[in-house]
């Protein structure tokens, strides 16, 4: 029997960074705030006003969101390397940088399979 192994792919503060991630190059961090809300909803915020492909994000109805975001792919990817590499770089722990993602190595993994 083959031996599985299991990978963690957080994103911090949520999955939304990865769609950030398909229009932006922004490392700013996401925290609680006085007044603010949760990191994520400061997340979605930041990511309806970066693109109008997000302008009416709401995560329960994102079906057509993947035919928007797609042309966008690659430079996600990007993005989301440089980010975990430069947080490397500040010492930030591992599975804790702020902001980030690992999705890239899910899709770079699908599309070397394809």
């Amino acid at each position: 029997m083959k031996k599985q192994s299991i990978k963690i792919i957080p994103s911090i503060p949520c999955f939304e960074i990865w769609y950030l991630f398909h229009v932006s190059e922004s490392r700013k961090p996401y925290s609680i705030g006085r007044g603010v809300g949760s990191p994520s909803q400061t997340l979605i915020r930041d990511l309806k006003a970066a693109h109008p492909w997000f302008a009416t994000y709401d995560r329960t109805t994102c079906k057509t969101l993947y035919d928007n975001i797609k042309s966008g792919r690659d430079q996600a990817c990007k993005h989301a390397a440089r980010t975990l590499k430069e947080a490397r770089k500040e010492n930030q722990n591992k599975f804790q940088e702020n902001p980030s993602t690992r999705v890239h190595l899910i899709v770079q993994k699908l599309q070397s399979i394809a």
